[in-house]
């Protein structure tokens, strides 16, 4: 039976078909719904998903499997790359006003 804190891997969803094979953990119990929430790292709320659609795994398997975790090193050089676009279009915005006839 599957308990907080325990590290799932979702399966056989039909209509969030995305999800599925994602890995996370069990982070609430939602007694009305009767569904667990489960935390995706790359998430910022869990996900509720009836018991039926989580399969439980090793603490090992759950975290280095899953593929939308960025180690810090990459996330640091995505955003980097973003401000340097950011800055690049603010150049080409400025170049564009100074073409007008006065």
């Amino acid at each position: 039976e599957l308990e907080l804190g325990d590290f799932v891997e979702i399966f056989g969803l039909l209509g969030a078909k995305e999800l599925n094979g994602r890995k996370g953990r069990i982070v609430t119990y939602i007694k009305e719904t009767q569904r667990f929430g489960v935390k995706l790292p790359d998430a910022v709320e869990p996900k509720a998903l009836k018991p039926t659609n989580l399969r439980r795994i090793a603490a090992s398997d759950s975290e280095a499997a899953e593929p939308a975790a960025q180690p810090a090193a990459q996330r640091a050089e995505t955003e980097s790359e973003e401000e340097e676009d950011e800055d690049e279009d603010e150049d080409e915005e400025e170049e564009s006003e100074d073409d007008e006839p006065p």
